[in-house]
């Protein structure tokens, strides 16, 4: 069912829905319609956040937007943020109470279907199915992402060995409570035919492992970041300590966002010459080709008319 509002709280400006174009780019109304539900995710998050004293920061594509346009890069449709294992495991305690419907706080422990190792924040009553995980026994809401910085190795080759075991214990975990597995990574097949043995751990208990492994150099290096694939970038995108300790507030859009007093730093280790578009064929197919949107239909719905 297609509803005649957007389910959100906020207020938006007059006329922010309508087209525009940014940069040379064309943002449709389909996407800021999307903007404007990750806007109101993120003023929520940030609500909480400030209510119980919990510090996050803008990272990524959402970092270098409010730093170079003040809002949403034109071509992204996205928002990332993150916070260290402290500052999660305080928002963990309290998201129960404060992410109520159509909120739904994510991560390996709230929907089990489907481990992921990083945390998001979700509309109910949107979509944003992810290719692979597009299916009703998932939160497929249109979401932000919450990145947990952890302690990240100063050898390159530490790091390697870290990523190695991570993704090892990740073949379990993914596996765990998901009733099939399409496609064609034989990896995960054969994790989900090993499933029995699995599960003679708690689902639980691997997660421990999993954060065990996530916080093995968190004392010991002065580094922090995240570490999903073995994507060098990832590992260049570090951010020091002393980094997350003055976190002042840039314009997004009609809100601000916290980002790194050094963000400069902060973005050319994550891009280089940040200041530079990329080509114009590059814009706009990150998760065009990995999600399928659709602001006005709650993801239960849109799979269901998929199935």
């Amino acid at each position: 069912m297609v509803r005649d509002k957007l389910p959100i709280s906020i207020e938006l400006p007059p006329h922010f829905l309508e087209e525009e174009v940014r940069c040379g780019y064309v943002v449709s109304s389909q996407m800021k319609k999307i903007w404007a539900v990750e806007l109101d995710l993120l003023a929520k998050f940030d609500a909480v956040c400030k209510k119980h004293g919990i510090t996050y920061v803008a990272l990524w594509g959402t970092a270098l937007g409010a730093v170079r346009h003040k809002g949403f890069i034109p071509w992204d449709d996205d928002i990332d943020v993150g916070m260290d294992r402290c500052n999660y495991d305080k928002l963990c305690k309290v998201a129960p109470m404060e992410f109520t419907h159509p909120y739904f706080f994510q991560n390996a422990l709230t929907d089990r279907a489907f481990f992921i190792p990083l945390a998001r924040l979700r509309n109910s009553e949107t979509t944003a199915a992810i290719h692979g995980f597009d299916t009703p026994d998932y939160n497929n809401g249109i979401y932000i992402d919450i990145d947990i910085l952890d302690g990240l190795a100063m050898s390159k080759l530490q790091w390697h060995l870290q990523n190695l075991l991570k993704h090892l214990l990740l073949i379990p975990m993914q596996t765990y409570y998901r009733k099939r597995w399409e496609g064609v990574n034989l990896l995960k097949k054969f994790g989900h035919f090993l499933r029995p043995c699995w599960r003679l751990l708690k689902y639980d208990t691997w997660c421990t492992c999993y954060r065990k492994v996530r916080c093995m150099y968190t004392n010991c290096s002065d580094r922090l970041g995240i570490s999903y694939s073995f994507i060098p970038m990832e590992w260049k995108s570090y951010v020091l300590k002393e980094e997350m300790l003055h976190l002042p507030v840039c314009p997004f859009e009609f809100m601000t966002i916290p980002v790194f007093d050094s963000s400069r730093e902060y973005l050319s280790r994550c891009f280089g010459d940040y200041m530079k578009f990329p080509p114009e064929e590059e814009r706009g197919v990150w998760h065009s080709r990995q999600v399928h949107y659709d602001p006005d239909v709650p993801f239960r719905d849109y799979l269901s008319k998929e199935v």
